[in-house]
């Protein structure tokens, strides 16, 4: 479990190698030396275990520009793309919320892996720990779909969500990504977005069908104009969609049929 700093600052962290492996993991480590400073990072620790899976979040691409104070983009402002910020990449925990009546965390959609799965290859490459998921500053609107699941998760404090927050704008969202997750597209397909809450207490991951700009569409398409009875133009770009999807998403076209029937 990781701890804020500024809460046990009295308690040092250790100076042997599980430092070292304690950040990696995305926690801290402590070096205790009086029951008094037991009790205190005990309590803490108790306090802070979260149920959840630690993402490294990187930005691609050029940072926003600076938001005025009438609260639209300044253009006049530098928006230090060049310079490094603490936000531009951190380490932290996205919750995992138990279903409140199963009492067990449900998901409809993965993080996407960061290859294109090959039935000739001899192994599977090596991935890191956690995944590599990177965002793009580009304002976009947020998309869902009625009957289309989605998977939402809550990110742990960090300078991103500081940064995200500070922004005032919940009603746009910066889409994610993982590096070569796609066939042909070296930064892969968007499979969801961060987006600040209406309220602007936390920032959420939502995580959607692959590719799902593209997808979204021809549902909304399928069930308002097709009334599900697709023509063959429909069918085509559905196809051409299916391409971009890696084989563990749909391995058959009778998973596929099941997205369809959820829509219905």
């Amino acid at each position: 479990a990781s701890t804020e700093p500024e809460q046990l600052g009295s308690v040092p962290t250790d100076e042997s190698a599980i430092t070292q492996m304690c950040e990696v993991t995305g926690g801290r480590s402590y070096c205790v030396r009086t029951q008094r400073m037991l009790n205190q990072c005990l309590e803490s620790l108790v306090q802070k275990v979260q149920s959840g899976v630690v993402i490294n979040f990187e930005k691609t691409g050029p940072d926003p520009l600076p938001i005025g104070e009438d609260g639209l983009m300044d253009s006049s402002r530098p928006s230090n793309s060049f310079a490094a910020q603490p936000w531009h990449s951190c380490h932290k925990l996205i919750y995992v919320r138990p279903n409140s009546k199963t009492g067990v965390p449900v998901g409809h959609w993965p993080i996407p892996e960061s290859f294109w799965p090959d039935q000739n290859l001899p192994s599977l490459p090596p991935r890191t720990s956690h995944p590599v998921v990177r965002f793009s500053c580009i304002d976009c609107e947020p998309m869902v779909i009625d009957k289309l699941p989605f998977d939402k998760y809550e990110l742990e404090p960090s300078p991103l969500t500081q940064y995200i927050l500070e922004r005032k704008s919940p009603h746009t969202c910066w889409q994610v990504f993982v590096t070569s997750s796609g066939k042909y597209n070296e930064l892969g397909y968007p499979f969801g977005y961060l987006k600040a809450s209406t309220t602007l207490t936390c920032v959420n991951l939502f995580v959607m069908p692959y590719n799902y700009p593209v997808l979204l569409p021809l549902l909304d398409d399928l069930f308002k104009v097709h009334k599900l009875k697709p023509n063959l133009k429909w069918r085509q770009a559905f196809d051409s969609y299916l391409k971009t999807l890696p084989p563990y998403y749909l391995l058959t076209k009778l998973e596929s049929e099941r997205i369809l029937a959820s829509v219905g």
